[in-house]
């Protein structure tokens, strides 16, 4: 089963990408201080931030920007992936390994076959990532 939806929240830094895309232009925790990012945080509307949420056999993702979509996207259309450690040694900062988005994603959506699904998917819903 597929399915798409949007909700809203009054934070965005919640999602398991946030982190990991968006870094702090200035020194500061993540969740508490920064205010300043690259790419910059998403735009709050009335409702709140957006929160994007993919629903594929069972399993949901969940993206509080656009560039986290198309971070996740590129990542998981790589035919074999890279390892968390260089991955988070890209982004630097005090998270390990262990704490990265892709290594507390579920076994069974790890499978390249599931992936080329999971990013057609996503893509059929934003043809620019």
């Amino acid at each position: 089963m597929k399915k798409f939806w949007i909700t809203y929240s009054d934070t965005w830094k919640d999602c398991p990408l946030a982190f990991w895309v968006h870094k702090p232009l200035e020194e500061g925790e993540f969740y508490e201080e920064t205010t300043e990012f690259n790419p910059e945080g998403p735009k709050k509307h009335i409702q709140g931030y957006p929160v994007y949420n993919f629903e594929l056999d069972g399993f949901v993702f969940v993206f509080s920007s656009i560039e986290q979509i198309e971070h996740f996207v590129k990542i998981l259309s790589i035919k074999v992936l890279p390892t968390t450690r260089k991955l988070s040694e890209q982004r630097g900062g005090k998270l390990g390994p262990n704490r990265h988005w892709l290594s507390r994603l579920p076994a069974k959506t790890k499978s390249y076959k599931y992936r080329q699904k999971l990013v057609s998917f996503i893509k059929s819903e934003f043809p620019d990532t």
